[in-house]
């Protein structure tokens, strides 16, 4: 439980087997807020994560060494990536931010430190919005 009375996601069950990763919106009727430091570090087999609309923070290396892990949505509600939260996810090369604003671009770019997505193929392409 976080100060602020929401809860974060701190570890999955199964990590080296788990494929799909879908976080609830409320945990114990406490909101998620955010996807813990390394939280899901080293899950090789997820190919799918779902992240909630009113999640705030990706903390880093919290999505690190998941190299099948393909594409991700960030909900426009996430303030906040840490350093190397998609470090060395190699197929990772759709990196999708919800309701993003092209006329807006320096808001992701100061929120979202290139820093989290080293040693992935998303460095290599095209910002995407919807």
């Amino acid at each position: 439980k976080n100060c602020d009375g929401t809860v974060s996601v701190t570890g999955i069950s199964n990590p080296e087997t788990a494929n799909k990763l879908i976080v609830p919106s409320k945990h114990e009727e406490l909101m998620v807020s955010g996807i813990g430091e390394g939280a899901c570090s080293g899950c090789s087999q997820l190919v799918y994560v779902q992240l909630p609309e009113g999640l705030q923070k990706i903390g880093s290396n919290a999505f690190s060494r998941c190299g099948s892990l393909g594409s991700i949505v960030i909900p426009d509600t996430v303030t906040s990536i840490g350093s190397r939260a998609f470090y060395g996810n190699g197929n990772l090369k759709n990196v999708i931010f919800e309701e993003a604003d092209m006329n807006d671009i320096c808001k992701y770019a100061e929120r979202f430190p290139i820093s989290a997505f080293i040693g992935t193929k998303y460095l290599y392409s095209q910002f995407e919005m919807p």
